[in-house]
Order: C-alpha cells, then sequence, then structure tokens
C-alpha cells in the first residue's frame, strides 16, 4: 500500500494594523590602535669571540622565534605588537624591503641596534 502525501501547507498569519519595522543593525564597533615608541637600553659586549682576526667569512645565524613565542604570552604579545606596529609605519630592513612577518621584526631591530653602535 503506497503512502499518502500527508503535507499541509501552513497557513500565513498576519495581524491588522502591524507594519514591518526596518531592521536596524548597531554600528560597527571601531577599534583604534595606537602606535606608541619605546626606549630600550641594551648591552653589547665590544670584543665577543669571533670578531677579532679569526671571524669566518660566514656566520650562521638563526633565531627560533617558535621558542620566543611558544615561552610565554608576554612574549608573543611583545613580538606581535613589534611586527604589527612596523608593518602598520611601512618600515623597511637595511635591503629596502618592507617589514612583513615576525621575522623581519627581528632582523629590523638587529639592524637598529647596529646602526646605534
Amino acid at each position: 500500500m503506497a503512502a499518502k502525501n500527508t503535507k499541509q501547507a501552513v497557513p500565513e498569519i498576519t495581524l491588522a494594523g502591524e507594519m514591518s519595522a526596518p531592521v536596524v543593525l548597531p554600528a560597527p564597533e571601531v577599534i583604534e590602535r595606537r602606535i606608541s615608541k619605546v626606549l630600550v637600553e641594551i648591552p653589547l659586549c665590544d670584543n665577543p669571540p669571533g670578531i677579532d682576526d679569526h671571524m669566518p667569512s660566514f656566520m650562521k645565524a638563526h633565531i627560533n622565534l617558535q621558542l620566543i613565542k611558544a615561552r610565554t604570552a608576554t612574549g608573543r604579545r611583545t613580538l606581535h605588537r613589534l611586527w604589527w606596529a612596523l608593518k602598520e609605519t611601512g618600515a623597511k630592513l637595511a635591503n629596502g624591503r618592507k617589514v612583513v612577518n615576525r621575522n623581519d621584526a627581528v632582523v629590523w631591530l638587529i639592524e637598529r641596534v647596529a646602526e646605534a653602535v
């Protein structure tokens, strides 16, 4: 035996005198991002081993940013704040390339220290 189609139409109900009001969406929240500057004193050794005549023609410099980012929430936030401020202000590396990621932010920081010496 075949099943009957028992689907019924839902009646549309309207209230007398009711008018549809326009939907008003709340204004989007405006977030102000301020960029400030800080002064940091960094200790530098004048003559560490390897800087004299025995320095090789290349020096491997590897910074594991995962260690900085994973160490503490403060480290992650600070690195992100530095990178974002550099990116937003159009900071450039010594080679003329814009700072586009967190690695570039660390390189930019090291280049500023080198300029100050």
